[in-house]
């Protein structure tokens, strides 16, 4: 009789086992797929955050920032250039005005042969045919003398050739 029960228990363990042995495969291949799950997590989060990656960002960031900075700076530079050239256009004498009240001060028997601005003074030459024609040229520039824009007229030369008179005039300007 304690042969049969033997048997029994004997059988029964059997069983027992075999629950005992799908239990842990069970719980094992769950912690397996967890393990396999938790790793192609990390593989993923390692390739998109790697170093790697991190440090590709940061350059592809600062390329920008470079570009945005150049432009940034291109842009300062003709706003700059673009304020100088108004401080000069607002600044500067009115030149071309005072030598065209000079020249067309002029009688039409003279002819303006050479015109030089500088500085603060401008060089004409005027040439005719005769000295009374000069003569009457000089004296219309020298009666608008002096004016606001005009300081000095000073003669420069005179010289005669088998052609005609040439006098060279230098208008210092204010």
């Amino acid at each position: 009789m304690y042969a049969d029960i033997n048997l029994a228990i004997k059988k029964d363990s059997h069983a027992l086992q075999r629950e005992q042995v799908k239990k842990i495969r069970l719980i094992s291949f769950s912690i397996l797929f967890l393990v396999a799950f938790a790793s192609i997590l990390i593989f993923l989060i390692n390739l998109r955050f790697s170093v790697n990656s991190i440090r590709r960002d940061q350059d592809k960031a600062i390329q920008k920032i470079t570009d945005n900075n150049q432009t940034a700076a291109r842009i300062f530079l003709v706003n700059s250039r673009f304020s100088d050239i108004d401080f000069i256009l607002k600044n500067r004498k009115k030149n071309n005005q005072t030598l065209g009240k000079i020249i067309s001060l002029d009688s039409g028997s003279t002819q303006v042969t050479e015109l030089s601005l500088a500085e603060n003074k401008a060089t004409l030459s005027l040439f005719a045919t005769s000295l009374s024609d000069l003569n009457d040229s000089l004296n219309a520039i020298l009666s608008s003398y002096p004016t606001k824009e005009v300081s000095d007229i000073l003669m420069k030369s005179l010289r005669a050739d088998a052609t005609g008179f040439t006098v060279k005039l230098e208008v210092i300007l204010r």
